[in-house]
C-alpha cells in the first residue's frame, strides 16, 4: 500500500483554509454572545440605581426580560450566557460578592426564565401566528418564574446570612413584581414576531381577551399600588 505525501505548501494551504472556515463558523455566534453579555451587564449597571438592596430588589429588572428572550432564541446556550452575564454583573455591581449566595441564585434565576420558554418553543407554542397566545405564554411563564426566583433567592439569603422574618414576604413580593415588569416590557420586543403594539388592535377584536387583559392590569395594579410591600416604588410606577 502506497501513501501519498502531500507537498508542504498544500498542507499549509489546507490548514489555513480549515482555520478560516472555523473562524467564520464561530465568529458570528461568538460576537453575538459577547454582545449579549455586554448589553446585559450594561443594562444591569444602568438600572442599579433603582435597587435598594444587594439582592436586586428593584421596581424594574429589564435584564430578566433579556434572559427570557435568550432562552427563547438560543435555548440552553442562552441560559448559560445569561448566567455568565448575571455573574459578571453581580461581580461588578455588588459591594460584596458572596459565592454561596450569588452563584446558586444566578443559576436558578436564569434557569427559571430561560428554560421554560425554551421548552415552550420546543412544544411549538411559540411557532404560531396567534399573537395573543404568545403573549399569554410569556405572561404565565414570566409570572411563575418571577415568584419562584424571588422566593428561592430570599429563602437562600435567609439560610446563608440570615433574614428578618417580617421582611420575607414583602421582599419576595417586591422582587417578583420587578422581575415580572421587566419581562412584560422587554421580552415581547424580542420574542413576538410582530410589533407588540399590534396587541392592542388584536384585543379590540376579541372581547374575552380584552376582559382578560383588564383583569391582568387590575391584578398588577393591586400589587403595585395596594400592597405596602412596594411602597418604595409606587412613584416610579406612576412615572
Amino acid at each position: 500500500m502506497q501513501w501519498k505525501v502531500r507537498p508542504a505548501g498544500a498542507v499549509a494551504d489546507h490548514f489555513v483554509q480549515t482555520c478560516s472556515s472555523t473562524i467564520r463558523l464561530f465568529a458570528k455566534p461568538l460576537s453575538t454572545s459577547a454582545a449579549f453579555v455586554l448589553v446585559y451587564v450594561l443594562i444591569y449597571w444602568l438600572t442599579d440605581f433603582l435597587t435598594y438592596s444587594d439582592i436586586r430588589v428593584s421596581p424594574w429588572n429589564p435584564e430578566t426580560g433579556l434572559t427570557m428572550a435568550a432562552g427563547a432564541h438560543w435555548g440552553p446556550w442562552g441560559a448559560l450566557l445569561a448566567t455568565l452575564a448575571r455573574l459578571c454583573a453581580l461581580t461588578i455591581n455588588k459591594a460584596v460578592f458572596i459565592p454561596t449566595l450569588d452563584i446558586p441564585a444566578a443559576i436558578v434565576h436564569t434557569l427559571v426564565f430561560a428554560l421554560p420558554i425554551y421548552a415552550a418553543r420546543r412544544k411549538k407554542l411559540l411557532e404560531t401566528s396567534h399573537q395573543l397566545r404568545l403573549v399569554g405564554t410569556i405572561l404565565v411563564l414570566g409570572l411563575l418564574g418571577s415568584v419562584f426566583a424571588a422566593a428561592f433567592q430570599v429563602f437562600l439569603l435567609s439560610f446563608v446570612i440570615g433574614f428578618q422574618v417580617e421582611w420575607i414576604l414583602p421582599t419576595i413580593t417586591t422582587k417578583a413584581v420587578g422581575d415580572f415588569i421587566g419581562i412584560v416590557t422587554v421580552a415581547p420586543l424580542f420574542i413576538l414576531p410582530q410589533h407588540p403594539a399590534r396587541i392592542v388592535t388584536l384585543l379590540a377584536m376579541r372581547p374575552f381577551a380584552s376582559m382578560a387583559a383588564l383583569a391582568i392590569i387590575g391584578a398588577v395594579s393591586y400589587f403595585v399600588f395596594a400592597l405596602e410591600a412596594v411602597d418604595d416604588f409606587k412613584f416610579f410606577y406612576v412615572i
